[in-house]
């Protein structure tokens, strides 16, 4: 959901925030005989509205017009702040006022028919976006080369005790088809909010997602994910967002019933120059089906906080971050907590594409003892994972994402049967409509 999110409000405000104005005003100048104050409101006005800071730079242009009105450079920069906090009708009789006056010059009223023309146009497509559908798909192969995350070795040593697994209980190898099918859709209000001294836009997003995993031998692992979410959002532009959704996962696993997660889930994320800091936090209910999953039940609770950075005029970002979990099951020796910690990297190595990668560690402490080996668990796992994304932009793919990755697991577990390595290659085709 990160990802639609970014993707919509990016492109609608990139397109609110447009300045055609400027180089044509220009020609306008204050009279020598102005006070200073009348200056240094005029150029705090100006410096707010380029940080964000709408409602200031409103406040301080009409201080200025207020006791001379006559000045219409302040006036047009007036405008584009409204026109930027999407106040598009005041925007517009701001505007007018100095193109109805007779002492404008011809050419700038030329640039304030320009402008009017794409507040109009902005205003239009605004207002028609309210409610947004937006359709997915994916498909893809992988490879993966322990689909039943078993041991490689078949002897297991338990104390004094020699246990030897079956040939099933083993790592098994596989290749597999995926799909997902998608649809979001986002309601925007027609009103903006001031959030401080900022411009603050209500959102309500929704999605609905399904997934399957086909394997081609394997057929106990087959997976299916149905899953829908909702919540509201609130973006505070240049400045921080928030996401609150309730999310709902059915899953299936091996053509049978397996379980059903709900959830409910928030995160923050303040925005600095070139920077962000994010906290999120997780409450989860899973409830299984399967006699086989008897005592998993449980509530799971996770908090997190990531920074991540942009280099090279957004051409290089770095993301690190770290966040602590518990699980509370029915029986005890699936109850768990403890700690992961996250570094990644992604780089926009050619036109329209880009590489990354990212490794992370999760530390968990199981609660009860193992049957058998008398032992709870304790285990390290270490994921390392590398891709690229390219975009096509031309021909009969125009649009689609192609996706590459390669997955290493490394499971370390004090109870022997739990360790494995797992490695995992795939190759993905994705489109948003």
């Amino acid at each position: 959901m990160d990802t639609y999110i970014n993707k919509k409000l990016k492109a609608i405000f990139a397109a609110l925030t447009f300045s055609i104005v400027l180089c044509g005003f220009s020609v306008f100048s204050f009279a020598q005989v102005e006070e200073p104050d009348v200056e240094k409101l005029y150029r705090e006005g100006v410096y707010q509205r380029e940080k964000g800071n709408l409602f200031p730079a409103i406040e301080a242009f009409h201080s200025i017009l207020s006791t001379q009105p006559a000045l219409h450079r302040v006036r047009l920069e007036l405008a584009v702040a409204y026109y930027r906090a999407l106040n598009f009708a005041e925007a517009k009789r701001q505007a007018e006022i100095v193109l109805q006056d007779p002492k404008t010059p011809e050419s700038v009223r030329l640039s304030i028919l320009a402008f009017l023309a794409q507040v109009k146009k902005d205003e239009e497509a605004f207002f028609a976006k309210r409610h947004t559908f937006e359709p997915s798909v994916s498909l893809g192969f992988l490879y993966d080369s322990n689909v039943n995350a078993g041991p490689s070795e078949d002897i297991i040593h338990v104390g004094d005790i020699t246990l030897t697994l079956t040939q099933e209980a083993l790592e098994q190898d596989d290749w597999a088809a995926f799909a997902s099918l998608g649809l979001a859709h986002r309601y925007q209000s027609t009103e903006s909010l001031q959030v401080g001294e900022k411009l603050g836009r209500f959102m309500w997003l929704s999605q609905a997602n399904i997934y399957r995993r086909q394997y081609f031998k394997e057929d106990d692992y087959n997976l299916d994910v149905l899953s829908l979410s909702t919540g509201p959002s609130l973006l505070v532009l240049q400045a921080w967002r928030v996401n609150l959704n309730v999310r709902a996962d059915y899953i299936r696993l091996g053509d049978e019933d397996m379980a059903w997660y709900l959830s409910l889930n928030q995160n923050i994320s303040w925005q600095f120059r070139n920077s962000e800091i994010t906290w999120d936090a997780t409450l989860l209910s899973r409830d299984f089906t399967r006699d086989v999953d008897a005592g998993r039940d449980s509530s799971y609770m996770s908090t997190g906080i990531y920074f991540g950075r942009l280099f090279k005029e957004g051409k290089f970002a770095v993301q690190v971050g770290a966040r602590v979990f518990k699980e509370d099951a029915d029986t005890g020796r699936f109850s768990n907590d403890g700690t992961e910690m996250l570094v990644g990297a992604n780089y926009v190595a050619w036109a329209n594409g880009s590489i990354y990668a990212k490794v992370s560690q999760k530390d968990i402490q199981y609660d009860d003892v193992e049957p058998v080996f008398a032992i709870s668990r304790d285990e390290q796992e270490r994921r390392y994972e590398v891709g690229f994304n390219h975009t096509f932009k031309e021909k009969a793919l125009k649009e689609w994402k192609l996706t590459g990755s390669f997955g290493h697991i490394d499971n370390d577990s004090n109870v022997s049967i739990y360790e494995y390595d797992r490695n995992v290659m795939a190759l993905q085709l994705s489109r948003s409509f």
